[in-house]
């Protein structure tokens, strides 16, 4: 049997390259209850950070995901594709930040997906774009992130939440799962 890409040394070319997402969902979000804890020296923040909230994200996505995300979520596509969605982001109480000294070094953000259904829509939660720092990782600050989107949508009604990560993220699912959430569903995108 072949071994998956991220169980080997593949580089992807450039004319074929795969990302493969796990879909997870939480449906438990009136249980989350737990304390949201932070080491020491770190802060959360909630809320847009001015003019600079797209540069700083756009920063937390190049030392997070690489080079070949972060050329694609620029500060202008954040903007372009979060920030001026009213309805399914909420710059003030939905985007939030773990500082250390002064530095943000993580953060996450609630997003309300909108799908249309025979009757209503549906409006779906989902934590997007969960980012720390490696300089900051195995901290516990990813979980403390989810914690507050998923109270977040709590908050705002939701009954559940969803995600997606890439499937070679195991300390990430690992984390999701021991929040509740479970696969759905793999897609596998060829761009």
């Amino acid at each position: 049997m072949a071994k998956a890409p991220w169980e080997t040394n593949w580089t992807p070319d450039v004319e074929r390259f795969a990302f493969i997402f796990e879909h997870l969902q939480t449906s438990e979000l009136a249980i989350m209850t737990e304390d949201i804890a932070l080491p020491t020296g770190y802060a959360l923040e909630v809320g847009w950070r001015g003019d600079k909230t797209p540069e700083i994200w756009a920063n937390l996505i190049l030392d997070t995901f690489g080079e070949s995300a972060a050329s694609f979520w620029t500060a202008d596509k954040f903007t372009a594709s979060f920030a001026s969605k009213e309805g399914q982001f909420d710059r003030d109480a939905g985007l939030f930040f773990i500082t250390c000294s002064g530095e943000v070094v993580g953060s996450a953000f609630a997003w309300l997906d909108l799908i249309p259904s025979a009757s209503q829509p549906v409006r779906n939660g989902r934590v997007h774009f969960v980012c720390v720092k490696e300089a900051h990782r195995r901290r516990g600050l990813a979980k403390a992130l989810v914690q507050c989107v998923l109270r977040y949508h709590r908050s705002q009604g939701r009954q559940a939440a969803t995600l997606r990560t890439e499937a070679f993220r195991e300390n990430a699912i690992a984390l999701y799962e021991s929040l509740g959430f479970r696969k759905c569903s793999m897609d596998v995108l060829v761009g």
